[in-house]
């Protein structure tokens, strides 16, 4: 018997209250825009169990071919209102390619919770190393000059 079905990319939450399933965060510099991320899988949702997280020396990201899963990037507040604006590359679900685009247009108030933007689905039946690219420009209130964020995480299907 197979477990729930889910969509590819199912699911988009951005809210400051947050939906990373109490991700974990260590930044060194709270006075600039940053962000942190995690990949988890299994459960009926795919966020059972941390798969890896930005707070890793190395992560090494592997995940199961064909089961849940879902990515969660975490915008953080700044000194000055801050918004991140960009794409959002998750290549390992299965579906459509264009599907596994988002945009993110998310603006973080100083001193405010972090605003998370989370995609589930299932991941690809074929087996592989993927890329989840992640690139922003974070424009701070009264800068002229955006911020580049930009992570390139390999993720093993196995």
């Amino acid at each position: 018997m197979r477990g729930p079905r889910l969509s590819p990319i199912v699911l988009v939450c951005a809210v400051a209250t947050g939906c990373a399933h109490g991700m974990q965060h260590a930044a060194t510099e709270e006075n600039r825009p940053h962000i942190s991320w995690e990949i988890r899988s299994g459960g009926d949702f795919g966020d059972e169990r941390l798969v890896c997280s930005s707070d890793e020396q190395q992560p090494s990201c592997d995940l199961s071919a064909s089961t849940a899963a879902t990515v969660h990037l975490a915008l953080h507040a700044s000194k000055r209102e801050t918004s991140y604006l960009g794409l959002m590359r998750v290549p390992f679900f299965a579906g459509a390619a264009e599907r596994s685009m988002k945009e993110i247009g998310q603006t973080v108030s100083p001193g405010g919770r972090p605003i998370n933007v989370s995609v589930n689905g299932l991941a690809t039946a074929d087996r592989g190393t993927y890329h989840w690219v992640i690139a922003l420009d974070a424009i701070e209130t009264g800068s002229t000059v955006p911020s580049r964020i930009e992570e390139n995480v390999p993720v093993a299907v196995r």
